[in-house]
């Protein structure tokens, strides 16, 4: 498991270069724009778009015909993807918690307000990795492109929707479970990984 876990590092390696420089630049931005949410946007974006890179390289080195001949079973190689996309969701989270409590005296925001941010980030880059990765082993990351395009665009166009409305009524049940979200997510994370289990098992490289 382990050396799997070095191996996704690895195959990101570059990304993780790219991802730092860009949330820098989104962070000045958004610390000068006084808009955080732009920088909390991009880094759940990246805690989802990084496990994906990890499969695409993947499939472009053909890994999975190598992996399945190795005394590894198929059920720990897909749970390696998993453990990846978790912890890079934590850490990510962590890190945005920890810059929002930074700058939240200079800003307008609270201290209140950090671990509910944080939280609904989380929970979001969960949901959509839940979403995403049965769907990649099922169709592969080239063809499922399209689809991955729709599950992005389904949040931000509930949100649009959302603000649309004078009342927070629509969302205001959602604040007062805020805390329930990661574990929530957590639990889709698990169904997500059971069913790519069982695609993963059917599959032949």
């Amino acid at each position: 498991m382990i050396g799997l876990l070095i191996k996704d590092l690895f195959a990101v390696k570059r990304q993780l270069r790219i991802v730092v420089l860009i949330t820098v630049i989104y962070f000045a931005v958004s610390v000068y724009s006084n808009n955080l949410g732009m920088f909390t946007g991009v880094a759940m974006i990246y805690s989802i778009m990084l496990p994906i890179t990890s499969m695409a390289v993947d499939e472009q080195c053909k890994w999975d015909r190598y992996a399945v001949a190795l005394p590894l079973s198929r059920a720990t190689i897909v749970l390696s993807k998993y453990v990846m996309a978790v912890l890079l969701n934590i850490v990510i989270s962590l890190v945005v918690g920890a810059v929002l409590v930074l700058v939240a005296p200079y800003g307008s925001g609270a201290y209140g307000e950090v671990l509910p941010l944080v939280c609904s980030v989380s929970a979001g880059g969960m949901a959509v990795i839940a979403v995403l990765l049965p769907l990649l082993y099922k169709y592969g990351v080239e063809k499922a492109r399209l689809i991955m395009i729709i599950v992005f665009l389904i949040p931000f166009l509930l949100i649009v929707v959302s603000s649309s409305f004078e009342s927070e009524a629509p969302l205001a049940w959602l604040q007062e479970y805020v805390y329930l979200l990661p574990a929530a997510a957590l639990g889709l994370v698990l169904l997500s990984f059971l069913i790519s289990i069982r695609i993963y098992r059917g599959k032949e490289f």
